[in-house]
């Protein structure tokens, strides 16, 4: 069962009749979540509202991440938008992973800031010639990120997220995806990973058993 938000009602149907292009979409997010008093209790309470089955919807689509929690709330296929809601785990419970490197998404997305905070990095990247790995950062801009604020990453922006603090919440509308991998640059190990969709990498291993040999020399 799909679950219904009496809070997200509003905002949901502008998206699907007003939006007519991506900044357009995120404006109308970006409206409706600023202009709602006490988002986040009346997000958790319609959550905890819903029956067991739209509440196993929501678990069935959401992830946990070294860094958060990501939890699902609107993804309906005929949507060109996502919405999430991010629950950043306090300094002592996050581990390394993606979420600590400068990386970018394969998706274009709004993120607004409902409590806590963080800093935010931005990067310039250099990438090899192939595309699909990082060859150096450079740190262009810092900024921190409070209650209220807004930002709009697109997918081709590298960044990261450092200095969460505890009880830090954020409203997500992401684009669906419009790349078919992500990269992530470790600044301690200068490694560079290219990260693909679960879809797109097997591909890639039924199609490598047709792949011819290669003899070593």
């Amino acid at each position: 069962m799909i679950p219904s938000y009496p809070c997200l009602t509003d905002v949901l149907t502008d998206l699907r009749t007003r939006a007519n292009s991506w900044p357009e979409a995120e404006q109308i997010f970006q409206d409706h979540v600023l202009g709602t008093v006490d988002l986040v209790d009346r997000m958790l309470d319609d959550i905890a509202a819903c029956p067991a089955s739209a509440r196993r919807w929501i678990t069935d689509r959401s992830r946990e991440t070294s860094t958060h929690f990501a939890w699902c709330l609107v993804n309906v296929a005929e949507d060109p938008f996502e919405i999430w809601l991010h629950e950043h785990k306090p300094p002592e419970d996050r581990l390394p992973g993606y979420g600590l490197t400068v990386h970018n998404h394969r998706y274009d997305f709004c993120t607004i800031m409902l409590s806590g905070g963080y800093v935010h990095e931005l990067y310039s990247a250099t990438t090899h010639p192939m595309g699909n790995s990082i060859e150096h950062v450079q740190l262009k801009h810092r900024s921190l990120v409070g209650s209220g604020d807004v930002r709009h990453i697109d997918r081709n922006d590298f960044h990261r997220i450092v200095g969460v603090e505890s009880s830090t919440m954020t409203a997500v509308l992401r684009s669906r995806p419009k790349s078919r991998f992500s990269m992530s640059f470790d600044l301690s190990s200068r490694v560079s990973r290219c990260h693909r969709t679960l879809e797109d990498r097997l591909q890639v291993l039924t199609d490598g058993r047709n792949a011819p040999a290669v003899k070593g020399t």
